[in-house]
């Protein structure tokens, strides 16, 4: 975790290092251990499961300065996240753009109870997030858990 601080606090600035700094606060109070994947590339996983991936190079190009790109089926999501958390979610859904992954061309995907056409591996991917994303963010990842402990 202080290897993805150190990071924000080396590629980031102004209002877009507060942002990532607000998701490594909540991060770190969540017990979700954020990890050097490759690179720029970084994982938090809970309870040994992955929550999301996250870009970080401060590049004024996507998916920098960073991105936090959301893991996991939302199809049968328990959905006791309130409207605007899921308006937010749909307008970050993740739609493929046949980058040569595993997912080209895009599949269809249930999200929070809404079709959608196209979408990537990782469903919903949030570009350089301002305050309300992360508390999308926080708010998807807490129900997450939420649902996890309750298995």
């Amino acid at each position: 975790m202080e290897d993805f601080i150190k990071a924000i606090e080396d590629l980031l600035q102004g209002e877009t290092q507060v942002n990532a700094q607000n998701f490594a606060s909540f991060a770190k109070e969540s017990e979700i251990e954020v990890k050097n994947a490759d690179g720029n590339l970084w994982e938090a996983n809970w309870n040994s499961k992955r929550l999301c991936y996250i870009w970080l190079d401060g590049a004024g190009k996507k998916p920098g300065p960073w991105t936090i790109w959301l893991e996991g089926d939302y199809s049968n999501f328990p959905c006791d996240l309130d409207n605007a958390t899921v308006k937010k979610a749909w307008e970050n859904v993740n739609l493929c753009t046949d980058c040569g992954g595993k997912c080209t061309p895009g599949t269809t995907k249930t999200i929070f109870g809404k079709s959608f056409e196209g979408v990537c591996s990782s469903p919903i991917a949030f570009t350089n997030p301002d305050k309300a994303a992360i508390e999308c963010v926080k708010k998807i990842l807490l129900t997450r858990q939420n649902k996890e402990e309750m298995k």
